[in-house]
């Protein structure tokens, strides 16, 4: 979408259909990245201990891999924007058995249907714009946007030894469908003036944060050769992505204004 805005008769700036994401995500092998974003976790129990999680104020595309952000500066937009949606999204390994790293190789099938389905009905969000409050709400009402669909579930090899751990359960399959159909729409488009600074701000409740504290994991993937042989982990991801909706206002292409 592109719409001309016009001040005084003048053309002045022009809307792109735009979208502003930020990630807070829990994973094991966090220390051997070579960035690690502020406010992301290496374990349940970490995450749950702390009493909110930021979103738009404290990371950017430099500081974070362009698959979890893509905001330009970290504590304030870098053009005026109308916000017209927002989504929550609470992603989990697709394959829904992991497997713990212990002696006994126990393979847990339950840690992506509690962050995925349950954990988001107990967090509550705030949206901030400047020192003004446009929304407060369950996230489990704002929608998880655009995500894939459809899925599936089968029973595998369920030994409990090292050479069983073939997934026994799996999620949801395919890339979705691109529509903001499942995303929060605000009643009129909120202006956020340039240099504006926009947090979102998720906080847990009491019960959410005991049950991650109590939770062991992320755990991994663990993969086989054809013989059986040869055998190696993969850690896996627990993320939360917020995603802002709407309209940047930029300057038309190959003009300038002072």
């Amino acid at each position: 979408m592109r719409e001309i805005v016009e001040v005084e008769g003048q053309e002045y700036n022009v809307e792109e259909s735009f979208a502003l994401y930020d990630t807070v995500a829990v994973l094991s092998n966090l220390s051997s990245l070579s960035r690690q974003p502020a406010g992301w976790y290496s374990s349940f129990a970490l995450l749950g201990a702390a009493n909110d999680h930021h979103f738009f104020d404290i990371r950017n595309k430099s500081t974070c891999d362009r698959a979890y952000c893509n905001l330009d500066v970290r504590d304030q937009f870098a053009f005026a924007f109308l916000l017209r949606h927002i989504s929550v999204n609470f992603f989990s390994p697709y394959i829904t058995t992991q497997v713990q790293d212990t002696d006994n190789d126990y393979l847990e099938p339950f840690q992506s249907a509690f962050w995925s389905g349950e954990l988001p009905q107990h967090c509550g969000l705030t949206l901030k714009i400047n020192q003004d409050e446009h929304l407060k709400a369950n996230c489990l009402e704002l929608g998880a946007g655009p995500t894939p669909v459809g899925g599936g579930a089968g029973q595998g090899y369920v030994s409990q030894q090292p050479s069983g751990t073939a997934p026994i359960m799996l999620g949801a399959l395919g890339q979705g469908s691109s529509t903001l159909n499942n995303a929060w729409e605000f009643p009129k488009a909120i202006g956020i003036p340039r240099k504006a600074a926009v947090s979102v701000v998720i906080t847990p409740s009491e019960w959410a944060r005991q049950n991650l504290q109590f939770r062991l994991g992320p755990y991994s993937y663990t993969f086989q050769d054809s013989t059986l042989d040869a055998v190696f982990k993969a850690p896996v991801m627990f993320g939360v992505r917020v995603t802002l909706h709407g309209n940047r206002l930029v300057q038309p292409r190959g003009s300038y204004r002072a």
